[in-house]
């Protein structure tokens, strides 16, 4: 989350502070899942039933993905913004094809819809919202602004938009609220443009050099000349040339990638030889000379090396040593370590995938899908609560530390050495009811700052309610489930019918961010004692995630600090309603 100085917030328009600060916090790779931009909206979810029911047509075995995508489909339309951005004719027919028994009528619904221009009018129904949201005054709206906000951040980060698209941030607060929302829509590529792309391929003897550049020639793939101001390369590498169309440069440049490794698998075939390797960086001419562009997507971003990565490693090191039979673990550990050298999203999916495959044959259950969320579900959701409350606590330190004036004493927890807040304490304030004296201290202490008073009230809505926070914590295990049901689909397409999904980039990420909270805490829980195995390990945090889901509908009061956090905490004995 971006911090300033008190004293500048103050000198801006609040409406337009907030919508800076999201929409960065949208692409900051620092921001949790939860706040992060979803991958799919409704048009996308009707574009992907068209999809799974041509499969279905074909084969029954997708049937069952497509109950799935129906599913999903019918969360949406009533369990959020997107149903309010529908014409009353769209929204009877988006509900008749997440509740339709035919697949066939699921299919035609689904493509007729999408040829009457669905997806046009749904991405600019909520352009005209936004803007409708900063006339009528955002700082009154923070909820559905952020609602919207986050509608089109899921548009902007499909067509390719990270947070390098927005280093400017810091100069909207000044701006008028419809400034900032110009400054936001602009910003997301609308239509495709020509770029003239370079990429490096490896080449090795004479003769090889002549039949890559006979074969890529024939793409209409030319070679480019070394001297180029801007072109250099290590090594014994070539430069080739094409004009492509895209949304950004590197979407151009790596289509690109994909065009020259197609051929050259082609004549890697052919010649039973190794293929030449293919750059990953690449560069855009405009005429007098060449940028260096990452032609990748950027990956892992809200993955971060632990800061005592090398102690938890020795723990976990000690801990699996002694331990027989587990060959699960280790081979997930294998199976991961391949994925993160990888350099080929398809590939880096397939092995994530396949390491949780081995994790699941530690779970009872029928189907492999059901083994996969058994084991992840209850892990991932359990430690939402943590992730959002860890996450504030963070940012409540980061302000604190932006704005040394604030008068310590006038804060409602104790602080740790250098400004540090413990997600705990947090808990504990903002559990109790409106008009508690240390939750008033609290939102006082973040009112300059737009976006973290949002979240701090935000966060009180629902933590002060148990049933409420039980609701949310349904809805995201389910929406948990629709997206495990899609990595798993895409999988299978990629591997037993050779199509990629447009979104493998995307999937493997959020795969490696679930499968990566699993081994986190199979590990830690191995760490327990001599006897602890793995499936001990996976039983123990089922029954904390069952226990807390159990105990907020039925019996809130039992429920005590210690059991919404994996780590040691002060006071866990303590109770939080």
């Amino acid at each position: 989350m971006w911090m300033a100085a008190a004293e500048d917030l103050r000198l801006h328009d609040k409406g337009s502070t907030f919508l800076a600060m999201r929409w960065h916090e949208l692409f900051d790779q620092y921001t949790p899942d939860t706040f992060q931009p979803q991958l799919l909206t409704i048009p996308c979810l009707i574009e992907e039933a068209v999809e799974v029911a041509s499969l279905s047509n074909r084969d029954d075995r997708w049937k069952k993905h497509l109950c799935a995508v129906q599913q999903e489909i019918s969360g949406r339309l009533y369990g959020g913004v997107e149903k309010s951005l529908l014409t009353a004719q769209e929204c009877n027919v988006v509900c008749e094809i997440s509740t339709s028994k035919s697949t066939a009528e699921v299919g035609d619904l689904s493509r007729l819809l999408l040829l009457e221009g669905f997806t046009r009018r749904f991405s600019e129904t909520a352009r005209n919202r936004l803007s409708d949201l900063a006339d009528a005054g955002v700082e009154k709206k923070k909820e559905d602004t952020d609602l919207i906000l986050t509608l089109i951040g899921s548009q902007a980060f499909r067509r390719g938009c990270d947070a390098t698209d927005y280093s400017d941030y810091d100069s909207m607060p000044g701006c008028a609220p419809q400034k900032v929302v110009e400054w936001i829509l602009e910003s997301i590529p609308q239509g495709e443009r020509s770029f003239s792309c370079i990429v490096a391929v490896e080449m090795g003897e004479p003769e090889e050099q002549a039949g890559i550049r006979s074969v890529l020639q024939h793409r209409g793939i030319t070679l480019a000349s070394p001297k180029i101001p801007g072109l250099s390369c290590n090594g014994r590498w070539f430069f080739f040339k094409k004009t492509v169309k895209a949304l950004k440069d590197n979407q151009a440049l790596n289509a690109l990638r994909v065009e020259i490794q197609d051929a050259l698998n082609l004549l890697g075939f052919y010649q039973q030889s190794r293929t030449p390797r293919v750059r990953d960086r690449g560069w855009i001419y405009n005429g007098d000379s060449a940028r260096e562009v990452d032609a990748r997507p950027r990956r892992f971003d809200n993955l971060h090396p632990r800061r005592n990565a090398v102690t938890l490693a020795g723990r976990a090191t000690k801990a699996i040593s002694g331990l027989r039979g587990e060959a699960a673990l280790a081979s997930a550990l294998d199976l991961h370590g391949q994925a993160l050298r990888a350099e080929e999203d398809a590939l880096r999916l397939v092995n994530l995938w396949s390491a949780v495959e081995c994790l699941a044959s530690l779970v009872d259950g029928g189907s492999i899908i059901e083994r996969v969320e058994r084991l992840i579900c209850p892990i991932v959701t359990w430690r939402r609560i943590d992730k959002i409350l860890r996450y504030l606590a963070i940012n409540l330190h980061f302000w604190l530390k932006e704005n040394p004036k604030i008068e310590r004493s006038s804060i409602p927890f104790p602080l740790g050495p250098n400004d540090a807040v413990e997600p705990e304490r947090i808990l504990t304030i903002v559990s109790k009811l409106e008009g508690d004296h240390n939750l008033n201290s609290l939102m006082a202490l973040t009112t300059d700052h737009p976006l973290l008073l949002y979240r701090v009230c935000s966060c009180w809505k629902f933590a002060s309610n148990p049933r409420e926070m039980q609701k949310r914590q349904a809805k995201s295990e389910e929406a948990l489930r629709w997206h495990l049901s899609r990595i798993y689909r895409a999988r299978n397409l990629l591997v037993h019918h050779g199509i990629e999904s447009r979104f493998v980039p995307q999937l493997a990420n959020h795969l490696q961010h679930y499968l990566s909270m699993t081994l986190s805490r199979i590990m830690h829980g191995l760490t327990f004692g001599e006897d602890w195995t793995s499936r001990d390990s996976i039983s123990h945090w089922r029954s904390k995630y069952l226990h807390v889901n159990v105990a907020l509908k039925e019996a809130p009061e039992s429920l005590v600090v210690g059991d919404f956090f994996p780590e040691e905490v002060q006071d866990p004995g303590f109770p939080v309603w």
